[in-house]
């Protein structure tokens, strides 16, 4: 049992991991839109539809 104890810390930290990298890119894209006189809301529509 201690093996899967230990995978599931290996995914969950992954996960966090990926959920941190995720969150930066969004941000990266989100701050572009902000300088863009454009209203946000369309490009983040696609990016949850797309």
């Amino acid at each position: 049992m201690a093996q899967v104890e230990s995978i599931k810390m290996v995914l969950l930290t992954a996960l966090i991991l990926l959920g941190a990298a995720l969150c930066e890119v969004g941000n990266d894209q989100l701050g572009a839109v902000e300088q863009s006189p454009e209203p946000a809301h369309g490009i983040e529509n696609r990016i949850v539809t797309g």
